[in-house]
């Protein structure tokens, strides 16, 4: 898997990356755990980390997310600066399509570097 940034966002922390492996200079983001793909105009599920909360919480493969704390999405961006306003650890609504229905699903988020830590 590739991540790009725009150079912007990563010029301001590349210091900070470099020496800590993450960017301390402010909170932890939340993490759900939940692998997302666009599809026509609409971000998918694509499946779930196996440590986190999102594996566990109700999302199936194939869920189409349609808001995030009651915002409307339509793209991986907004996706995420809409989960980025919360603080890890704060429960996140989340409202997907399945199928015909609207289901909105609540889950925890974590702090997926203290996580990672804990885990090895």
């Amino acid at each position: 898997m590739n991540v790009a940034i725009p150079i912007e966002k990563f010029v301001a922390v590349k210091d900070e990356l470099v020496a800590a492996g993450r960017v301390v200079s402010r909170p932890p983001r939340p993490w759900l755990g939940l692998y997302t793909i666009p599809r026509d105009g609409t971000v998918v599920i694509d499946g779930f980390s196996p440590l986190g909360p999102a594996r566990e919480a109700g999302f199936r493969r194939g869920d189409r997310i349609l808001s995030v704390n009651g915002v409307t999405i339509a793209s991986q961006e907004e996706f995420y600066e809409q989960l980025w306003r919360a603080r890890a650890g704060d429960v996140v609504r989340v409202a997907v399509q399945r199928e015909t229905a609207v289901h909105v699903i609540k889950v925890q988020s974590v702090d997926r570097y203290r996580l990672l830590r804990i885990g090895q």
